[in-house]
Formats: structure tokens, sequence, C-alpha cells
């Protein structure tokens, strides 16, 4: 029931979560307030940097603690190139949350924020469950699925430092004025890390591909999404509430919202009811939002070729679709032919979708049965913060 509820809030966010942002040429947007609120970590120029400065002496410790960790000690997989990317890429990941930290401590708004002790303190710790990451996936290396494996590793420690990250912060966040919001200063830090952490994601599945031949070559769940939203943008309007009311039954019935926070969830419903069973919400202009989002995973899986990643909000959807691409293309070459024939079927004749949607998520959360648990969480936080920064009132 977990890993259903994570999927659907995945589907819901691709399809419907920009709704509140959208401006007059439907470009799916964040609110100029939310986009100014992050921006920070978010470099003015061509794209965004996987490695962050910070003062030289810490970066020096970093790099001694973590090739002295000796993360591939004794994995035949993890030898030379693959030995060098993944030290870079766990420095990268330290580097990005201690720099997004550092600098919302620095901010003059947030003088009265302090952290009871550094991010740095947990290396340890963290090395030791990077070092198990690379244990597990070496004991499932066969010829034949060696990209997979270290696609898999790629997206674990991820979200492993997605995990580690918001402990932190929750433990450690003190803030001295007593009529400062606490909750949601931690809330604003932690989506900043979450996003830093999947653009250093990104950039470094392209060094991965680049450097030796890991790539993601899969984006089977964004084509056949592409197909959808297409067809459901040009269908007549009540077709396409119909569609939005059966996806409206379907998150009722396996509660989903509680994996937001309340006044998410609850400004969630309110839009997705209005789409479904009203006029007041222009549900083709979000589709052809949402449509764009997903076109820039299509056109470009180099974070440097693909200026629109600069925008938070694209950068998580291009993030979400990347772990579904390659969650769904291991379980089935093609794991959405039998969906999208009866998509199809039912945008040219008077049948049901209902039940071809429901059998979609029953097979999926099949699927995700056998995800590492590190991958799920990682895709539970990205949906989690995208709804946050895109439909939460407070940001909206």
């Amino acid at each position: 029931m977990h890993s259903k509820r994570i999927f659907l809030c995945t589907i819901s966010n691709l399809f419907i979560a920009s709704a509140i942002n959208v401006d007059v040429q439907g470009s799916l947007r964040l609110g100029r307030d939310v986009f100014d609120k992050i921006s920070y970590y978010f470099p003015k120029g061509n794209h965004i940097s996987a490695r962050r400065s910070i003062p030289d002496d810490n970066s020096d410790l970093i790099a001694d603690e973590v090739k002295s960790s000796f993360l591939c000690r004794n994995l035949a997989f993890c030898h030379n190139e693959f030995k060098k990317n993944i030290n870079e890429y766990v420095i990268a990941l330290i580097k990005a949350v201690n720099s997004i930290i550092d600098e919302a401590l620095i901010a003059k708004e947030n003088k009265n924020l302090t952290m009871t002790r550094s991010f740095n303190k947990n290396l340890r710790n963290i090395l030791h469950d990077v070092r198990e990451i690379l244990k597990q996936e070496n004991k499932k290396l066969k010829d034949d699925n060696e990209t997979y494996i270290w696609i898999t590793i790629i997206k674990s420690i991820s979200g492993l430092f997605m995990i580690k990250s918001e402990t932190y912060v929750l433990d450690a966040l003190v803030i001295k004025d007593k009529d400062k919001d606490v909750s949601n200063m931690k809330k604003t830090l932690i989506q900043k890390v979450i996003g830093g952490i999947a653009e250093t994601e990104i950039n470094y599945q392209s060094l991965f591909c680049k450097s030796s031949k890991i790539c993601i070559k899969s984006v089977d769940c964004s084509k056949v999404l592409t197909v959808v939203l297409e067809h459901l943008i040009e269908m007549p309007e009540n077709k396409t509430q119909v569609f939005m009311k059966s996806l409206t039954e379907l998150f009722r019935s396996f509660n989903f919202y509680s994996l937001l926070e309340q006044a998410t969830a609850t400004e969630f419903q309110i839009i997705l009811h209005d789409m479904a069973f009203t006029n007041h919400v222009p549900s083709k202009e979000i589709l052809k939002s949402v449509r764009k989002a997903v076109d820039s995973r299509l056109m470009s899986t180099d974070l440097k070729d693909n200026t629109s990643l600069t925008y938070p909000d694209i950068l998580l959807i291009y993030i979400i679709l990347s772990d579904v691409d390659f969650l769904f293309s291991r379980q089935n070459p093609n794991p959405y032919d039998d969906f999208l024939h009866e998509f199809l079927a039912w945008v040219q004749i008077d049948i049901q979708i209902h039940p071809y949607l429901k059998k979609l998520l029953n097979k999926m959360q099949d699927d995700l049965k056998r995800v590492p648990q590190n991958i799920l969480t990682k895709l539970k936080y990205e949906v989690k913060v995208f709804f946050e920064l895109t439909v939460d009132p407070e940001t909206s």
C-alpha cells in the first residue's frame, strides 16, 4: 500500500500538480516568490553546477575522509574510473548539502538560525551506509546488468543523502527568534537540500554516461506520458474531465494524501476536484504545461544542454521521470504497452477508463515491491517537495 501511494503521488504530480502556477504561455513555473526563495542554490548562467564551493580546508578534509573510507575496497566492479567517479559523486553530494546549509545560515534574513552541530559530523556514518550500498549491489553483479547496478547505486546514494539531510536539518537547526515559524523554516531548508541533491545526481548521471557508458537509455514512461498528454489536450473538455474524475476516485480510494502535509494535501484536493468537476481551472493549459516539462526530459538527458532545468520545478519533474523510467524499464522492456493500447481505445470509443488506470496502478505496485528502499524514499521526497513548491498555498 505504501508503494502504491508513492506511485499515485508521482502520477498526480506529473499530470496536475502545476495547476497553481501557469503563465499566459502555458509554461510550468514556480511562483516568483518561491523561485526567489530557493534561487540562491541555482547559480546564474548556463546550468547548475554539482560542485559547490565551500572553504578549501573543509573541501580537503571531506575529500580525505571519503578517500580514506575505501568505499570500493574488495569490490570487483568498483575500480579505476568507477572508483574515481563514485568518490567524486559522494564528495559532490556532501559539498552540495554543506553549501546550501552554509548559505542559509549566512543569509541576512536568517540571522537567527544556527546549527547545533556540523553536517560533517555525520560523515563516518554516511560513508558506512554508502559502503553498504556498494557491497549489496556488488553481490548482484552479472555480466549483463552492470549498467543497471551502477544507476541503482547512483540513485540509492542520492536517496540516502536525502534521508540523512532531512534528519540533520530537523534535529540540528535552531532558531533563536521565538517569533519565527520553526517548522516552516526547516521545511524550506529541506526543500533546498532535496533540490541540490537531485541536481547533483543529474550532473553525475551525465558524468557516468560520458566517462563509463553508464546511461539511462529508457524513456518509456516519459514517451507514454507524452502520448497521453497529447490526447488529453486535444480531446473534448468533457472527455478530459472523465479521465480526471477517474484519477480523483483512485486517489480517494488509496488515501495517498497522507504523504503530504495537511495544507498541501488540502490545496491539491481542491485543484483536483476543480479540474474534474468544474470549469474554474484551465485544465488544458495545465496539461500543456506538464507536457512541456516532460519534453525537457525527452529532448536531453544532459543537464548542461537543458537550460529549462535551471527552474527547480522543471528539474524535479526531470529527476522524477528519470527515476520512474529507470525503475519500470528494468521490470519489463515495454511496461506501458498494455495501458497505452487500452488508453488509445478509450480515446476512440465510449468505454470506461477507470478499470485500465486501476490495473496499471496495481501492476506498478507489484513492480515497486522489488525496488530498493532508498530509491522509493528518494522518489517520495522529490514528489513531496514538488507538491510543496507548486501547490502549497503558502508558496503559490
